[in-house]
């Protein structure tokens, strides 16, 4: 399968205040401190990542120079009434013309559309620091020539362009030009996948020494007669679930919540029951509990002693949609402690039954279950979409507001969030005119970027028109731009 290239662009103004912004609230969440490694070697601090490596620790310096002023009783605290000019962090103005910011961040889009960054391998392109320092002379032979390439590069080897400023309608358009639709089904979550993953669970040869996944085994108990006995298995999720990978907060969930609710809800013994909560997660080592699921379980009930007794396990998972959205207080009631603590619904479905000769079939494709609405809502590439960005956005809003918190610690009479629209107006002309003189590449390849997509919102009306639109955004932003 070819692979596809998709980039995305945004005005520079907007862009430069974004990453001044960013390295501003990101060395404030230490307080200008350096931060302690993760604990588990697998995070990756931002401190760490090109090219914040750089820009943030550079206002890391500033920060603890005030820091060091104020310990020492050389100065009182500020009071800021500039966001982007004052004596606790690095200026807008100092920021734009240090060493870092014109390797790293001026011009970016243009030098990472051909390959010349200060990242790039120098086996890829042993020239690419003279090539930069080409680029920048406006109006060089070299500049223009550089321009022209990238162009076409933008034309010709981009298979989807998205601008920032216009993201909802790019995202429209990027799903048709990759003809992945948003009404379709998404690959992480949608329908067709998880079909696949749990058709692969269901043909899994029997191992019976699976001793982290305990119904990866012989769905039949090695205790009992195999010949006479029954299984169903479902899927079951709860949105809330996060800390799997915590061995006691697991059991404790596993053994004492979820069994407990399924055995007063399907009448079965909790011995009978097993819960595998990473078996839609293929890639995921068998021997370590370290990731965190999304909360989507497989559950096997077992030791079913009759077909008849597996059939009324099998309707009464079939008629969970219908309870809950009659309100069936016997229902509610079973499963009242687990909708309050990781709700607000839950998601039957996936259902399947073994029968004694050790025959799966699958017995429904249930959706989520709640109000009427929910429970017929499709799990499309746009939902997803969406649903990824309210959660990209609520983690945003914790880190914005642990650097905050750091910073009222040690100014005067701050007004809360720094970073705001009425905040950028105090911002001098100078300095915009300043930031665009800077970026003059990225100023023209922004408008050679809109022009193409302006031409591709023509090209694909009729099939974005056939695909509609994303669904309503749930993301509240905090501030500004961002």
């Amino acid at each position: 399968m070819q692979p596809k290239v998709v980039s995305m662009v945004r005005e520079v103004y907007s862009r430069t205040l974004s990453a001044y912004e960013f390295s501003v609230e990101v060395a404030m969440r230490s307080g200008g401190l350096p931060s302690p490694k993760p604990k588990n070697g697998k995070k990756t601090s931002t401190r760490d990542v090109w090219p914040w490596q750089y820009l943030v620790r550079y206002v890391d310096e500033d920060i603890q120079t005030y820091r060091r002023a104020l310990d020492a009783k050389r100065i009182e605290k500020a009071s800021i009434m500039d966001a982007y000019d004052n004596p606790v962090y690095t200026s807008l103005d100092s920021f734009l013309e240090i060493p870092m910011a014109k390797e790293d961040l001026h011009n970016a889009q243009f030098f990472q559309l051909l390959g010349l960054t200060n990242n790039t391998f120098v086996s890829y392109e042993p020239n690419a620091e003279a090539l930069r320092e080409c680029a920048r002379d406006e109006g060089s032979k070299a500049s223009e020539n550089l321009f022209a390439y990238a162009k076409k590069r933008l034309r010709r080897e981009i298979d989807a362009l998205l601008v920032h400023e216009e993201l909802d309608k790019s995202v429209e358009l990027a799903a048709v030009m990759l003809n992945t639709p948003l009404d379709g089904v998404s690959f992480h979550e949608g329908k067709g996948n998880l079909d696949s993953i749990m058709e692969n669970i269901l043909r899994r040869t029997p191992v019976e020494d699976d001793h982290v996944f305990p119904h990866r085994a012989s769905l039949l108990s090695p205790e009992s007669d195999a010949s006479t006995m029954h299984a169903v298995i479902f899927s079951f999720r709860l949105n809330e679930i996060q800390n799997m990978e915590d061995d006691e907060w697991r059991e404790n969930y596993i053994e004492h919540e979820l069994k407990r609710a399924i055995s007063n809800f399907l009448k079965v013994d909790p011995h009978d029951i097993e819960v595998d909560p990473y078996a839609f997660f293929p890639k995921f080592h068998p021997k370590t509990w370290e990731e965190t699921p999304s909360g989507r379980h497989l559950i096997s009930i077992k030791n079913i002693p009759t077909h008849f007794k597996a059939e009324k396990i099998v309707e009464r998972l079939l008629q969970t949609s219908q309870l809950f959205t009659s309100k069936d207080p016997k229902t509610l009631e079973v499963f009242d402690y687990l909708l309050e603590k990781y709700g607000p619904q839950i998601e039957i479905s996936y259902i399947s039954s073994m029968s004694s000769n050790g025959l799966v079939r699958r017995r429904d494709s249930l959706g989520p279950i709640g109000d009427d609405k929910k429970s017929k809502e499709k799990k499309t590439l746009g939902n997803t979409y969406r649903n990824c960005e309210k959660f990209q956005g609520g983690r945003y809003k914790k880190q914005q507001t642990r650097a905050f918190n750091r910073l009222h610690e040690l100014v005067e009479n701050d007004k809360g969030y720094l970073f705001s629209k009425d905040a950028r107006k105090y911002i001098k002309k100078d300095t915009v005119a300043r930031i665009n003189e800077l970026n003059h590449l990225d100023v023209r390849l922004y408008a050679e970027a809109k022009k193409i997509m302006d031409e591709n919102l023509v090209k694909y009306a009729k099939e974005m028109k056939r695909q509609g639109p994303l669904p309503p955004s749930q993301l509240a932003t905090s501030f500004g731009n961002h």
